[in-house]
């Protein structure tokens, strides 16, 4: 854990919120409390603030993380040192489900972008808890499946088509993670800049400030300087359906 991050204190405190963040997952709401307590001595709870790594000295470190509150941006970067933005995750998500698996994981950087309580439980004894009872495959298999569908279409999107279907792709995405209704349309609860759009979509600042330039212009979106709105979604997914 980095320097500037904060452990919860060990105890029945910590082992409550634990099994909170755990029970408000898409994986594991429906499992039974003994399953549940089970994981809870091979959970740890921590609170990182803003620019904090969850690991530092072990990017293919094999654990799940659960994030209980806050944002964190999941990248990763080439061999040539050029770094990608896969995501940004917010409340009640799991990321590194895959790293069940034992094969070695790919290096990804989990960087904090809000202040986020996470819970970081290793792999093997959740496979373990999982052997036992094999029916609670079924939530993970879930999870795995509409995983890999959103991250085939993500990857198919964000390199074919023209510009702006693509901004306005990502910008639906978010909109699904992490878009709050509100009189107005949806707004996005996480600040996103034209530079992480850019980032998600390997292009240029100036291309995404384009492209949102023309959505705003068309009252699609808004835009300012701490906040993005979806004004009219529908129309959006138009766009990110348009071809080339």
């Amino acid at each position: 854990m980095d320097r500037n991050s904060l452990q919860e204190e060990e105890g029945p405190a910590q082992r409550l919120i634990v099994a909170r963040i755990l029970c408000a997952s898409e994986v594991f709401a429906g499992w039974p409390a003994e399953a549940i307590g089970a994981l809870l001595p091979f959970a740890r709870l921590g609170r990182y603030r803003r620019g904090d790594q969850l690991n530092p000295h072990d990017p293919r470190a094999r654990e799940v993380v659960l994030i209980g509150a806050g944002f964190i941006d999941v990248s990763m970067t080439t061999a040539r040192g050029r770094s990608f933005l896969l995501g940004i995750f917010g409340p009640n998500h799991i990321l590194g489900i895959l790293r069940l698996l034992p094969d070695t994981p790919a290096p990804y950087d989990y960087r904090v972008r809000e202040d986020a309580l996470v819970v970081q439980l290793a792999s093997d004894p959740l496979l373990d808890v999982i052997e036992r009872e094999p029916a609670l495959w079924r939530s993970v298999s879930h999870m795995v499946l509409r995983q890999y569908r959103t991250a085939l279409l993500t990857l198919i999107n964000r390199r074919i088509g023209a510009s702006r279907a693509r901004v306005a792709m990502v910008l639906d995405n978010l909109a699904e993670l992490h878009g709050v209704e509100i009189a107005g349309g949806i707004r996005l609860r996480v600040r996103v800049t034209q530079d992480d759009l850019a980032a998600m979509l390997s292009t240029t600042r100036q291309t995404v400030n384009k492209e949102l330039r023309a959505l705003e212009a068309a009252g699609i979106v808004a835009v300012d300087y701490t906040t993005l709105t979806i004004r009219d979604r529908p129309a959006l997914r138009r766009c990110s359906e348009a071809p080339n």
